[in-house]
């Protein structure tokens, strides 16, 4: 956006954001440690004292030491979510990712990194286009089946009387299912590797070593985080040979959408096999990572909390009679839609997000430089005590009346890169907890703590194991009393 002369002359400069000063010997790397080492706690902090906008000392994030800006409210989310051609998107491998002139072992994130969600302008929204109906309700009937099919299978090998890590669990059938519809591939007893696989590239990209040393040095963090890259391309280079007819022949594999578009003048399609790459590891990871480990929280919460667990059960009862869920039943299931609704509140599933200036831009009276870097708290918008009453009880019936703005609840994200996926994880979600609930009860195990590890989303840093009972309607024997720093994301106990 261009600021006029009479308006800039209004706004103060980006150096003059309130924020914390570097620290002695480390300057801002010790500054930005000190923050991220608990992510949440440290934007609580920043926000407590210096409000809806605040800055981390010039260096940041970014390579021209425009330096880092923090920002919360609607009013801002809506600035920098809604402005695509202003605020561009990362790759998945985030900072750790290098710019087109790396060279040697780094250039595989270049081939792992972008993916549809590290696009950004015209390249974009062409992509997005090219893919949506893979992730379209008129593709429902041919999901839903292979989400009941794969739900299924997993919850046969569970068994009342036996302790069930139901967060890997549940990572991998959804892998499975990704990999069902989307690629037409079955991954059978491969899902379980490759899931833990994605999960350790992704968190490892957002290590504090690997972000700030980035240094191909044998026995460096940065070095295990590129013979792993090598290693996770290798898989996902597998998995497009195994897609059948190919990409150029595929019918329904969302690569195959991808690769049909074709460049008028040389008549080669847009997309390269490079890039498919990083668009499959994308989508994979968008979706193996979100789902599950918010309907891990969903069994957690409904655990602790016996008379939603109660007026849950009596409702899929009554809609499903014991059967497996249909199309036309997940509509009447309206109780379990808010129940997911108000986990996705208190454990968004990108609760942090940002995106790089490409242009100045006015944001709570300062004018924010090009090449800045600007976080966004979802985790936040979610608390907001003006919009969310006892923003820490865990309360689905809060969703009988509540209707937030567009941009105080955003468990999807918003504007171009929103979720694109949104309709699945919700049908996805929806029909997993339905037969879980018709067929067991859960109870955490006690003495166990919880605590949430936040990276690209808030997840339970040792696993979920439950404990597996029949469906007896004891709900009042679930609950147990939690330990960790889950305590301080919501009253669990």
């Amino acid at each position: 956006m261009t600021v006029s002369t009479v308006t800039a002359t209004r706004l103060r400069p980006q150096k003059d954001i309130p924020g914390p000063k570097p620290m002695p010997i480390l300057g801002w790397k010790g500054t930005v440690l000190s923050y991220m080492h608990n992510p949440l706690q440290g934007l609580e902090s920043l926000k407590n004292r210096y409000g809806e906008i605040a800055a981390v000392p010039a260096g940041g994030n970014s390579e021209s030491g425009t330096g880092t800006v923090v920002i919360f409210g609607s009013v801002n989310n809506r600035i920098l979510l809604s402005r695509a051609d202003t605020f561009y998107n990362r790759p998945a491998a985030g900072v750790a990712a290098p710019d087109q002139s790396a060279t040697g072992r780094k250039r595989v994130l270049l081939r792992l990194g972008p993916g549809l969600f590290g696009m950004n302008g015209p390249e974009h929204r062409h992509q997005r286009t090219d893919v949506t109906p893979a992730f379209h309700k008129n593709s429902v009937p041919f999901y839903h089946e292979v989400m009941v099919e794969e739900a299924e299978r997993m919850l046969s090998g569970w068994a009342p009387g036996t302790v069930q890590e139901i967060w890997s669990d549940l990572m991998s059938v959804t892998l499975s299912v990704l990999a069902k519809t989307l690629l037409q591939i079955d991954l059978g007893e491969k899902a379980p590797a490759l899931s833990l696989n994605l999960l350790r590239w992704l968190n490892q990209a957002s290590k504090l070593p690997v972000m700030l040393f980035q240094s191909d040095v044998p026995g460096t963090p940065y070095w295990h985080f590129l013979n792993l890259s090598e290693q996770v391309e290798q898989e996902m280079t597998t998995l497009i040979k195994q897609i059948p007819g190919g990409i150029k022949y595929g019918e329904k594999n969302v690569l195959s959408m991808l690769s049909r578009r074709q460049n008028p003048s040389s008549g080669c399609p847009f997309v390269s096999d490079d890039e498919l790459c990083g668009h499959l590891i994308a989508f994979l990871l968008a979706g193996q990572t979100t789902a599950p480990t918010l309907v891990a929280w969903t069994l957690l919460l409904i655990a602790q909390h016996p008379n939603v667990a109660e007026k849950l059960y009596d409702e899929i009862e009554k809609a499903l009679g014991g059967r497996s869920p249909s199309i036309e039943d997940i509509d009447r299931m309206p109780y379990l839609e808010k129940v997911i609704k108000e986990t996705m509140r208190i454990f968004p599933p990108v609760p942090i997000t940002g995106r790089y200036l490409v242009e100045p831009v006015e944001m709570s009276g300062y004018q924010l430089q090009t090449g800045s870097d600007v976080i966004c708290s979802i985790f936040h918008a979610h608390r907001d005590p003006a919009i969310y009453k006892d923003p820490l009880a865990f309360n689905p019936a809060r969703w009988h009346n509540l209707q937030p703005e567009f941009y105080e609840y955003l468990p999807f994200s918003a504007g171009a890169h929103n979720c694109i996926g949104s309709i699945f994880a919700m049908r996805w979600m929806m029909i997993v907890l339905a037969l879980i609930m018709q067929r067991f009860r859960l109870c955490p195990v006690p003495g166990r703590r919880i605590d949430v590890a936040v990276k690209s989303t808030s997840f339970p840093k040792s696993g979920m194991p439950m404990a597996i009972f029949k469906a007896d309607g004891h709900f009042g024997s679930s609950r147990s009393q939690i330990k960790g720093n889950v305590n301080w994301f919501l009253h669990i106990n």
